[in-house]
Parts: structure tokens; C-alpha cells; sequence
């Protein structure tokens, strides 16, 4: 028996659920008793959700779950504690504003002062939690991971709270969609390079990912499937509000399963989870996508806290930003 985080599925048809997780993880996964009795203990339980790449919702506020590449149940992550001493903790400001992470690339990248430090290459994102992880800039000729919290954006421009001494001695990111991106030990020592405090738990041991890592270009035309392995659409855009270091939306564009043209649908990125290979999977049905609000490529009314906030309602996801909570949708 295996014990599941809850929000390890998404919703499927009749008395189905959908989840990303393969047959090796669940190999690999943790063993539950009958009674489960076990599960009562914060340590166990807090290593389940963690194995699972979930957020534990009990104990430390700032830990982060973490899948393993490796797949030894229980195994520990070894800690690093934040640096006591740190420069200027960034809070993002500013309203809340969906941009399509493609209008960033290529655009010159600068210091508070102006001073230029490089072309922004891409932003690393995970959608499990909706967060940009970090930019890349190419600066010095190498591509170099900036904690996204320093990052601050006016119309097409990124302006970053460091020095280009800081940015030029930031670790490498590994070129593609490779899975060191997303390995938490990658991005603890970005986050450390810059002594910005870390929303997850630290580690310096590789092996342990982020739940659902992509570089924002690479998944742009990434193939959307629902549990049945058909397909339901293509990722058009992603969209991000900088200023809070988060994915606001995947676009998708649903244009072939609805016999429409046209049919461009801003979701949450939580409501995808891991697939194969360019793959991406969710529990939307058509007649959820159907019936879903339509956006018409101007991303600027997907902006407006009150729209966003409806769709995020719509698809039954808890919106980051100013919010008096979730209603219910009246969909079938």
C-alpha cells in the first residue's frame, strides 16, 4: 500500500482520477501499513509528501517538497541552513500583471544603476507550485541563474537587484530541458550565491527535483494529454508575473479537440502535472475546456486581478494574488 498526497491527482471523468505519476515512481515510493497508523508521525509523513514533490501543510512554512530522482523511499535530504549574513532580501512589487515569457527573451537585462549585465535567455519554472524558480542570463558569455525575487519588470525591460560582480560569479545552468535545471541543490546555490532566502528547503545533495521543472521556451508547443492519452491541446504561451516571481498561466490552445479556431484557454499551472518527454498531463475534460473562459491573445486583460481570479475559481485553483477565496463554479 501506498500513501498519496491528495493533491498528488487531478479530477477525471465519472469516478476516475488523473495523476503524473509513472509506474517507477510509485516503485520506488514509500510503503504505508494496513492501518497506517504510521502516518500520524509529522517526520513520516512530512518524507511521504516530500518523496511525492508536495508541500507538506504541517510543520515548517518554508519547506518545499521534493521528488527523487534516485527512488529510495525515506532517504534524507541533507540541509544547508540559509546564510546568516545576507544583502538586500528583494520583495517583488507591484500590481499583479500576466506577460508572455516570450516578450523577455533576447531583451537586454540591466542592473538598478542601468549598468547592462546580459540578454535574458529563459526563465526555469516549476508548475507543481506556480513559481518562476530562476532567470538566465547570458552574461560573460555563460549562461547564469538569477533567484527570480530579485528580478523586476517594466513593459519589456527585467532590472535585477544585484551587481554584475554577483551575477558573473552565479552557477551555470545546464543547457536544454535537462533535469538538472530543476534539481533543488542547482537552485539552492543560486539562491545562496545571492544570500536570497529560499521558499523550499535547501540541499546540497543532487538527485532531488522540483515537481514539474521546464524552461519557459521549451514549453511553449509542449503537447497537452488527458488520462486517456489523448490529446487535448498545445501549451501556446506561458505566462508569467515577474514582479511576484510566479507562472500566472500556461496558454492553451484547444483549437483541434473543440473544432474551432481560435480556442485560446488560460489555465493555472497547477492543473498540469509531469509527463514524457514534451508531454504535459491534465485532468480537463472537454466539456470543461468548453464551457472554460476564453482569452484572445491580449494578455494585458488576463492582468486584471478581478479575470484572473475568476478563471483560477473556474478551474478550481487557489489564486496567489489578492484573493477573499475560491467560490464554487456551478460547472457539470
Amino acid at each position: 500500500m501506498i500513501a498519496v498526497p491528495p493533491n498528488a491527482f487531478t479530477k477525471g471523468t465519472g469516478n476516475s482520477l488523473i495523476t503524473g505519476l509513472d509506474k517507477n515512481t510509485l516503485a520506488g515510493a514509500p510503503r504505508a501499513s494496513a492501518t497506517g497508523a504510521e502516518l500520524s508521525d509529522t517526520a513520516k509523513a512530512s518524507s511521504v509528501y516530500s518523496y511525492f514533490g508536495k508541500q507538506y501543510y504541517s510543520g515548517s512554512s518554508t519547506s518545499a517538497g521534493v521528488t527523487s530522482s534516485t527512488q529510495v523511499p525515506n532517504q534524507a535530504s541533507t540541509q544547508t541552513t540559509q546564510p546568516a549574513t545576507q544583502t538586500t532580501t528583494a520583495q517583488n512589487t507591484g500590481g499583479f500583471q500576466a506577460q508572455a515569457a516570450s516578450q523577455f527573451i533576447g531583451q537586454d537585462c540591466k542592473t538598478q544603476q542601468g549598468e547592462s549585465l546580459g540578454k535574458i535567455q529563459d526563465f526555469v519554472v516549476d508548475l507543481e507550485s506556480g513559481r518562476i524558480l530562476y532567470g538566465v542570463v547570458n552574461s560573460g558569455g555563460s549562461a547564469r541563474g538569477i533567484p527570480a525575487t530579485l528580478m523586476q519588470a517594466a513593459g519589456n525591460s527585467i532590472t535585477v537587484q544585484a551587481t554584475k560582480q554577483q551575477v558573473n560569479s552565479a552557477p551555470v545552468v545546464p543547457p536544454g530541458n535537462t533535469p538538472q535545471i530543476g534539481d533543488i541543490s542547482f537552485a539552492t546555490s543560486v539562491y545562496q550565491t545571492f544570500s536570497q532566502p529560499m521558499w523550499f528547503t535547501a540541499t546540497t545533495q543532487t538527485g532531488q527535483s522540483f515537481g514539474n521543472p521546464h524552461r519557459a521556451t521549451e514549453l511553449a508547443n509542449f503537447q497537452v494529454q488527458d488520462s486517456a492519452n489523448q490529446n487535448v491541446g498545445t501549451v501556446q504561451n506561458v505566462l508569467l508575473d515577474i514582479n511576484a516571481a510566479r507562472v500566472a498561466f500556461l496558454v492553451l490552445n484547444a483549437s483541434t479537440l473543440l473544432g474551432q479556431a481560435n480556442q485560446l484557454i488560460a489555465v493555472p499551472p497547477n492543473a498540469f502535472t509531469k509527463g514524457t518527454g514534451t508531454f504535459l498531463v491534465t485532468g480537463l475534460d472537454k466539456n470543461t475546456l468548453a464551457a472554460a473562459p476564453r482569452t484572445s491573445g491580449n494578455w494585458s486583460e488576463l492582468s486584471d486581478p478581478a479575470k484572473a481570479s475568476s478563471i483560477y475559481s473556474y478551474f478550481g485553483k487557489q489564486p496567489y494574488f489578492g484573493t477573499t477565496g475560491l467560490t464554487p463554479t456551478g460547472r457539470p
